[in-house]
């Protein structure tokens, strides 16, 4: 169907014109006067407007006439067409002026009769217009299309000879407007009948729409044309006229039957080219059916399964193998027979009406046994390529919902009594509200506002319905003077306020229903009081509005907003002068107030801040952490404070500290945060320097304790997941760094504790970590090791770069380093085990002779813990005197004349017994007491020989001591002032006293030992080399040094034999003493032979148990009664031990070892 507006215009223009004519008419038979325009178009004028009118019910009839009615209306306008077609026809018979039956048949082309033609044509249109059967159809569009061909050759015709007829224009109009009727009531069903075929998009209609204007137009400009040339221009006579017509009709025959050929082929070409397009479509619609999500089908009407896609199978668990009919289909997902026969009826619709058939819910059972609910639709498809018709099936699971529905239902019951219930309820609160509306207008009469109505009318009058008694209180004025004065209220507004505020409060009132305003007030004292108006409007049935106003006094709160804002301009003044960054921010974190602080901080304006741009400004590794902080902390309300790296055009990237509390209105809502910021970045740098001195070593920068403890414990945990292979622990404690420290200052420790630590790094791979505990001590951690071997190798690279010479201050030193290795395994849990055991392993290295390597072993551990067991009581030794001195009488072996005693020191262990110097005197060392039993062990025997002098007078005066002196008293440099100290306190020459040293603390530093020994020389104080022959000393510093005597050790004399090795030694020992002047001294002699060999190789003096072992002082003083050292029992040859000596409580010792 057309427009229904354009159909409307024109139903409208056709009403106009014919409405003219006919008052036209009326007025022409009222004055006895002919009418303005002829008959025959008067007519027309009258089917003009019957048309029309039956156009406008067509377009407009339902809210009008039911459809029998309009079909009675279009029958009767038919029937009244007809009888003016008559009646026009009879008016054209009476102009001819002979028979009419005579001129029809000479007639050739009569105009006239062409309108009563077309009137019938447009009747029989109309008559059959609203009818249903298929032959009313095509008689009333069949009757329009001759009814307008008619009017257009006649409107041709009229064309043609309006230049000489100028009383054709009522013609030309009337024609015009019936031919665009006709035109349009062809449009009123334009797929049904005669239009069907006009309207379809097939070649022929195609064709029949393009060609048919023209064979109607084409004859008659081809006749026009000829009869002008012919009748008008008088060019041609009749025959030569005659020809010109019909070879023209057929040349613009043929020549239409060309473009029509051509035409078809055009059509033909794009029919073939929307098959293959079709036929891409068709694959296309293929593919989207078997990848579809839902599950689909697609069945023939003969029950051939042609295509089930990938859902259908994944949800039924059948493959198209399996399945190959939709009968099959049928009787696996129906099984019971009831409902097999009702699936087959049901999915049989949609072959049956050719229309989309929706199954609803059905049960189907899969191949998995369960039982699945499918929302089912079937919609037929006729495919152009085949006869058959097909129904594609989709269906969509809804087990789920249906399940959902169920427990609905159930929940449907409880849920209506708790309705009816609820209605119950409602019923008696309604009564309540009743009651309570009779004291709502009491309390309006008592509120703190007042409360008007107003009644406006359509046509602007207005009048009070209610008025509150609030007026009098608020406003100074009764509701009666309201009423008396409609215009005190605009009386008492100023009007500036009124332009402002009251006129746009009540258009925006009438447009959208309600409205709010604010304004001032002329109370009746004279006063100005603020008023905040709300009001509503309800419309009401008979156009008018009633308007509802509450207003309250606002004064207050206006003096309040009034000084909120002073408040806040002080706010923004005290935060644009304070140096702390200042800012404000709305409930969703958009920054809405920063201070100048700020703005100058960043050089920027609050633009660039507002919202959350302000991040652009935070450094990037730190802005996905600022942010989520600060949008956790806003979902949870709390206060937070956060530090971060915020960009200065000025100075970079600075530390900021953050700090923010929630903001709360009056109410208790969160509008948002207050927050303060100040720059911490010296703070922050300050932090990293403690930081970096928390762990690292202050003087060779490598990590220290805490960091390596830390490193260790994070590998151990490490290696306890898995993640990590083994790694190992070394220990390194650096060889005679003390004597380098103590000799040549702790400025020179420094620079050598620096050097070594550059070279074990420049050792060690990339991915270990080499650390200082402190003083000498270091730690590397080795990690991913694959073999014992690979350690040793490293350690050997250690030891071999740490003994390589250094000098400082111009002076050569060498030191060596002492290696502990320990290696993770699944015992160790903390890292102070790793640590402790290479500790362990380190000192059994330094036991071993310094400069050694040594692994952990797990026997280690009980030794370490019995080796600090011995240290603890060796204390508490020290504390409760256990420690006890003997001396070994030293003689000339020609006559064994007593020469002196060699000072020796035993511990009485109170459960062990007596423990040798062999295994105290290291632990006296390792706990840096070493220096304090020195000092005790001369006190005593300064003091003994003090007593033997009071005591044996000149025999003891010629006596010597031999004191044995531990390396760290020797290095320490204090020695001679400590024994000058005692000799002068005990009034001892020091000739007597002996001082044993090594040979390693001489050759340790030979300038230093020469000092030392200088001073001793100087308080008359000798000093002799024990056990020489075991170390490494450089016979050239031997001879440059004040020494008194060579001590040879007992290893060589008890190995002594004819032709040995050892004898050679000794031998050697005397003629370098023989050379150098000084005297020699033999120990651990045990038998005479050995006494005698000594006496052949030219040594004179000696000690051992052939001659006492180490006795007590007292005993000692009974030697030296006699001067001579001789046993009081006879002694076997081969064993010079005197039996006196051995109870039954053991022995003090049989080693002649110092202390």
């Amino acid at each position: 169907m057309p427009n229904p507006k354009l159909l409307t215009v024109v139903a409208l223009g056709s009403l106009g014109v014919g409405t003219a004519v006919l008052v036209d008419l009326l007025l022409a038979l009222y004055e006895n006067r002919l009418p303005s325009l002829s008959i025959s178009d008067g007519l027309s004028a009258v089917a003009v407007w019957l048309i029309g009118l039956n156009i406008l019910l067509v377009v407009w009839w339902p809210p009008l006439l039911q459809p029998n009615r309009l079909q009675l209306v279009q029958r009767s306008t038919g029937l009244v067409l007809l009888v003016i077609t008559l009646l026009a026809s009879l008016h054209v018979v009476s102009l001819w002026p002979q028979p009419w039956l005579v001129e029809l048949r000479m007639l050739q082309v009569n105009t006239p009769i062409l309108r009563p033609l077309a009137l019938l044509g447009l009747g029989l249109s109309v008559w059959g217009l609203g009818g249903t059967p298929q032959w009313q159809i095509i008689l009333s569009q069949g009757g329009a299309i001759a009814g307008g061909s008619l009017l257009l050759l006649e409107l041709l015709d009229v064309t043609y000879r309006l230049p000489q007829e100028v009383g054709t224009l009522g013609s030309l109009i009337s024609g015009s407007l019936l031919w665009l009727l006709s035109v349009h009531l062809l449009q009123l069903r334009p797929h049904r009948g005669l239009m069907r075929y006009l309207m379809s998009p097939t070649a022929g209609g195609i064709l029949l729409r393009q060609f048919l204007p023209w064979v109607i137009v084409g004859p008659i400009v081809i006749g026009w044309t000829v009869e002008y040339l012919h009748h008008d221009s008088q060019l041609i006579n009749g025959t030569v006229a005659q020809d010109i017509q019909v070879l023209s009709t057929i040349l613009f025959f043929i020549s239409l039957l060309a473009v029509g050929a051509h035409r078809l082929n055009q059509l033909e070409q794009e029919r073939q080219s929307f098959y293959r397009a079709y036929t891409e479509i068709e694959q296309i619609f293929r593919s989207s059916i078997f990848l579809s999500p839902f599950p689909m089908a697609l069945v023939a009407e003969d029950g051939q399964l042609w295509l089930v896609n990938r859902a259908w199978q994944e949800e039924t668990g059948y493959r198209p193998s399996e399945i190959t009919t939709w009968q099959q289909w049928l009787s696996v997902t129906f099984p019971q027979p009831e409902v097999h026969r009702w699936a087959d009826a049901e999915f049989r619709r949609p072959f049956v009406t050719a229309e989309r058939v929706e199954h609803g819910d059905v049960q189907v059972h899969t191949n998995w046994r369960e039982v699945r609910i499918w929302n089912m639709v079937s919609i037929p498809l006729k495919l152009s390529t085949s006869n058959q018709l097909l129904a594609l099936i989709t269906a969509v699971d809804v087990t789920e919902n249906r399940q959902m529905t169920q427990e609905l239902e159930t929940h449907k019951s409880e849920l209506e009594a708790q309705v009816a219930a609820r209605t119950l309820d409602l019923v008696a609160v309604n009564a309540e509200l009743q009651a309570s509306e009779e004291k709502l207008n009491q309390l309006l009469d008592r509120a703190d506002a007042f409360v008007s109505q107003i009644s406006i009318a359509a046509d602007g009058s207005w009048h009070y319905e209610y008025l509150s008694q609030g007026h009098l209180r608020i406003l100074g004025y009764s509701p009666h003077e309201f009423q008396q004065n409609k215009d005190l209220w605009r009386s008492r507004i100023p009007d500036d306020d009124w332009e402002a505020y009251h006129r746009p409060f009540h258009e925006t009132l009438l447009a959208h229903g309600s409205a709010h305003t604010e304004y001032r007030f002329r109370h009746r004292e004279g006063h100005i009081i603020w008023i905040s108006l709300n009001a509503s409007s309800d419309p009401q049935a008979d156009g008018s509005h009633l308007i509802t106003y509450v207003g309250v006094d606002i004064s207050q709160r206006k003096k309040a907003i009034l000084a909120l804002a002073e408040s806040e301009a002080r706010f923004r003044q005290m935060a644009d002068s304070s140096t702390l960054m200042i800012w404000l921010s709305d409930e969703l974190g958009n920054i809405t107030f920063a201070n100048q602080t700020i703005l100058s901080f960043l050089q920027v304006s609050f633009e660039s801040v507002e919202g959350w741009q302000w991040l652009e400004f935070v450094h990037p590794d730190d802005q996905q952490r600022v942010e989520v902080a600060i949008r956790d902390a806003m979902q949870q309300q709390h206060s937070y404070e956060i530090e971060y790296r915020v960009h200065s055009p000025k100075e970079g990237y600075r530390w900021i500290l953050e700090q923010a509390k929630p903001r709360y209105d009056d109410d208790g809502n969160f509008i948002g945060y207050v927050g303060s910021a100040i720059d911490i970045t010296t703070l922050k740098l300050g932090e990293a320097k403690l930081r970096s001195a928390a762990w690292q070593d202050s003087l060779t920068g490598l990590p220290n304790r805490t960091f390596l403890t830390d490193k260790i414990e994070g590998l151990l945990e490490a290696y306890h997941r898995g993640a990590i292979p083994p790694f190992a622990v070394m220990f390194l404690d650096l060889d005679r760094f003390k004597v380098v420290n103590d000799s040549l200052g702790h400025a020179a420790g420094d620079e050598l504790l620096l050097e070594i630590a550059h070279r074990l790094r420049s050792v060690l791979r990339q991915q270990d970590t080499l650390g200082r505990l402190g003083g000498d001590e270091f730690i590397a951690i080795i990690e991913n090791i694959e073999g014992v071997d690979e350690l040793y190798e490293c350690g050997d690279r250690l030891r071999f770069r740490v003994s390589e010479p250094y000098l400082l201050k111009h002076t050569e030193v060498s030191v060596g380093v002492s290696i502990g290795i320990a290696i993770v395994t699944p015992s160790y849990h903390s890292a102070g085990e790793l640590l402790r055991d290479a500790d362990i392993a380190m000192y059994a290295a330094k036991s071993r002779g310094r400069n050694c390597m040594q692994l952990f072993q797990p026997d280690r551990h009980q030794m370490a813990h019995t080796l600090l067991q011995r240290e603890q009581e060796f204390r508490r030794a020290l504390q409760q005197n256990q420690l006890e001195v003997f001396y070994q009488p030293i003689v000339e072996l020609a006559t064994q004349k007593l020469l002196g005693f060699e000072v020796l020191l035993r511990w009485r262990h109170p459960e062990a017994g007596w423990i040798t110097p062999a295994e105290f005197l290291p632990l006296a060392t390792a706990l840096g007491l070493a220096q304090k039993v020195d000092e005790w062990v001369l006190l005593k025997a300064v003091a003994t020989l003090h007593q033997w002098h009071k005591e044996l007078g000149a025999a003891a005066t010629s006596l010597t001591l031999s004191i044995n002196i531990s390396d760290a008293f020797f290095a320490s440099g204090q020695m001679a002032d400590r024994l000058k100290q005692l000799l002068q306190t005990y009034g001892i020459c020091g000739h007597q006293i002996i001082l044993e040293i090594t040979e390693q603390v001489i050759m340790e530093n030979a300038d230093f030992a020469r000092r030392q020994l200088e001073d001793l020389s100087a308080i008359q104080v000798r000093c002799s080399i024990d056990d020489f022959g075991t170390g490494y000393s450089s016979l050239s510093r031997l001879s440059q040094l004040p020494l008194y005597a060579l001590k040879i050790d007992q290893s060589f004399v008890r190995a002594m034999s004819a032709g040995s090795q050892h004898l050679e030694i000794i031998r050697a020992i005397l003629s370098l003493a023989q050379a150098i002047d000084i005297e020699v001294i033999a120990e651990g002699i045990e038998h005479h032979e050995q006494q005698e060999q000594l006496l052949q190789l030219g040594c004179r003096r000696g000690q051992g148990f052939l001659f006492s072992p180490p006795v007590t002082a007292q005993m000692a003083q009974s030697f030296i009664s006699r001067k001579y050292c001789a046993p009081e029992v006879s002694v076997n040859t081969t064993d010079a031990r005197p039996a006196m000596y051995w109870d039954q409580s053991g022995s003090v010792g049989h080693d002649d070892t110092p202390r």
